[in-house]
């Protein structure tokens, strides 16, 4: 039997979006269907078409006459080593010519079976019923940060094929078709998910088989938690809470329903003067574990809760007068009621003692327009309220390139930032070709001079109100200390009195003499040993751990507080605020991962409206900024050495119990 025919060879096709891998842009325009296979490292060697944080691509494949077709196969290659890993999934869909499609078949779910270093190509075969097909269209999904695809085929089948329906009526309802195709199968791959009235608002989550058929208690049980861990508070409800006035602290319940009906659940609070309060419920979001977690921080007027399920609530306090505050509040499920009290102490906050810098980072190499960057620029307070006083401005938007000054895009920048206390400007001078790094020192001090006179400038005209800070290498190495030193020196030389900043790993300290402010990544890892660094710098600290979802709001993001504390630093940077590694959904936060090569990092969500919300692991991040400030300002009215010995203690105890009540001592022996 002859073998099958590739009706696709020589096929003109168009790509969305276009490739943008720099060495694989496929400007052939016959690269997928020239017959050619990739072989080796085809994401340098010009045999195929490449993506970088683009996800998912549509490939629209038309046959040079219809014919009836029983499969595809995808031509690909990864290598570990290069970060490059085969597609996570493929979804094929066959079209009548006339710009109507019908789904045909997808790959399996990527499995983590690409661990070979070297490059390896490999392909991937989706077959499916035959189908009578004038054009195909591949929606792809990346593995990671990269996509890359050498050659396409379709493969005639033996008999005739049934007619395209054209149930889907054109490309874009294919390619969202293939994103909620693919987003079901992920969130029912690991059994029940969450429910609720929106995919952004998932709030109850089943309580198991047996949750009604022999319920105890009764009806609805409304049960107190600690808000950090949303395990059964050891204080029932936790009554006792204290802040700084300004700042924020939670309590926590958690409603289970447990009889054969849905209930109305609703929390009413009482006002209590010189506090604010916000009820807030949790929403799950997916880790890359695929277990759902309670994390996003919604905002609630009340729900209605199904038969057999629980969720998650939370009260905010925020109190803007010192003293002792009484917060009466009550919870309904259906017929059931719970009444509590909560007792917020509030300490009025000492000018004198500053707030940590909190730096909420996020990805340095996209501009604006991305969904998340969009929700925080159209509330412009956000990243403010959440203990974030650091912004930083993308290179597109500092860099000239020899030709005019991009004067409007640092402009938006600056008037979405203006209030905040600093601002770092990523200058990227590593990778970027600034004219002024090829020219003798007097003519790029100069240079230097010029542009951040426009840099003033344009801050004028925006009404910054905070610092500027220069960024010029994101966390340079070793071999960059040179173009730190030349750089220092030509800002000197230009008399630009701005601070410079850098972000130092153990191996690079070496740089930290030329930098103002050093963010020091973990510096409480072993062989950091602050007390001996050279150079009078303000030192902050950062942590980029992953699968950030699945860490403890309390011992990761709340403790970093008191880690700074513990080390005298002065802000407390955090990774990130998104992590998308391809297209997600904003309104649920939903990415479509697979496991390696992908991240989870984000600690906000972009809400349906457009604008943002927290995370959970962003509210207890900034309870421990807020916690600094209490323990610094306690400190000063304090015995020297008491605070030192409690922070000791929660440092060598990561319990959330330990945390909670050495805040409470403290501010109870502040009080005195």
């Amino acid at each position: 039997m002859a073998a099958p025919q590739n009706r696709l060879l020589g096929a003109a096709y168009r790509l969305d979006p276009a490739p943008n891998y720099a060495l694989a842009l496929a400007r052939g325009g016959r690269e997928l269907t020239d017959g050619h296979i990739g072989r080796g490292r085809i994401w340098t060697n010009g045999s195929a078409a490449g993506w970088s944080w683009r996800m998912p691509v549509t490939v629209a494949l038309d046959l040079p006459q219809p014919a009836s077709i029983d499969h595809v196969r995808i031509h690909t290659a990864s290598g570990t080593q290069a970060g490059v890993y085969r597609p996570s999934q493929i979804v094929v869909f066959g079209g009548d010519g006339s710009g109507r499609f019908d789904f045909l078949a997808e790959s399996p779910l990527g499995s983590d079976t690409d661990s070979s270093p070297s490059p390896v190509e490999s392909s991937l075969d989706i077959r499916f019923p035959p189908h009578r097909i004038s054009q195909i269209l591949v929606v792809a999904f990346a593995r990671g940060t990269f996509l890359f695809l050498s050659e396409i085929e379709a493969f005639e089948a033996s008999s005739a094929g049934q007619e395209i329906g054209g149930g889907l009526p054109d490309l874009a309802a294919a390619r969202q078709f293939a994103i909620e195709h693919r987003r079901m199968q992920i969130e029912t791959a690991s059994g029940p998910r969450p429910t609720g009235p929106d995919p952004a608002r998932r709030w109850a989550m089943p309580l198991g088989a047996d949750a009604t058929a022999a319920p105890s208690p009764p009806g609805c049980a409304m049960e107190p938690i600690d808000p950090w861990t949303l395990r059964p508070a050891r204080e029932a409800p936790r009554s006792r809470l204290v802040a700084l006035t300004g700042g924020h602290d939670y309590a926590a319940w958690r409603v289970a329903n447990r009889s054969a009906t849905e209930l109305s659940v609703n929390v009413d609070v009482a006002q209590a003067a010189g506090v604010r309060t916000r009820v807030l419920a949790l929403a799950h979001a997916q880790a890359l574990s695929r277990a759902w977690v309670p994390d996003v921080v919604t905002p609630f007027d009340g729900a209605v809760l199904p038969a057999g399920s629980a969720m998650l609530l939370l009260v905010e306090t925020r109190p803007e007068t010192g003293g002792s505050h009484r917060i009466d509040l009550a919870l309904s499920c259906g017929e059931y009621r719970l009444a509590s009290t909560l007792d917020l102490t509030a300490i009025p906050a000492d000018p004198g003692t500053a707030p940590l810098h909190g730096n909420l980072w996020t990805y340095l190499h996209e501009p604006m327009h991305l969904p998340v960057a969009r929700a925080l620029g159209c509330d412009a307070g956000f990243l403010a309220r959440y203990g974030v006083d650091t912004a930083t401005v993308h290179p597109a938007a500092l860099f000239d390139g020899g030709r005019e000054r991009p004067t409007e895009l640092l402009r938006r920048y600056l008037e979405t930032h203006r209030e905040a206390a600093r601002i770092l400007l990523y200058m990227d001078i590593k990778t970027r070709p600034w004219a002024f790094l090829k020219l003798p020192d007097e003519e790029a001090a100069a240079a230097l001079r010029g542009w951040w006179d426009w840099v003033e400038a344009t801050a004028k005209a925006a009404r910054v109100s905070g610092e500027i800070i220069l960024y010029p290498i994101d966390e340079p190495r070793p071999a960059d200390l040179p173009a730190m030193k030349r750089f220092r020196a030509l800002a000197h030389s230009a008399g630009i009195e701005a601070r410079i900043y850098a972000t130092l790993e153990r191996g690079s300290l070496a740089i930290l003499p030329f930098v103002d402010v050093a963010q020091l990544h973990r510096p409480a890892q072993p062989g950091m040993n602050l007390a001996g660094l050279p150079g009078r710098q303000e030192r902050d600290g950062y942590d980029t751990r992953e699968d950030a979802k699945l860490l403890s709001p309390d011992g990761y993001y709340r403790r970093q507080g008191w880690e700074a504390y513990a080390l005298d630093l002065k802000g407390v940077g955090i990774w990130s605020a998104w992590d998308s590694t391809g297209l997600g959904d904003p309104a649920s936060g939903w990415n479509p991962f697979t496991g390696r090569g992908e991240r989870d990092f984000g600690l906000i969500y972009a809400a349906p409206d457009g604008c943002a919300w927290p995370s959970l692991r962003l509210l207890a991040w900034r309870r421990g900024v807020e916690e600094n400030r209490l323990l610094r300002q306690c400190a000063k009215r304090l015995p020297e050495g008491y605070v030192e010995q409690m922070v000791r203690g929660v440092m060598d105890d990561r319990g959330t119990a330990k945390v909670n009540q050495a805040a409470v001592e403290v501010l109870v022996a502040c009080e005195r």
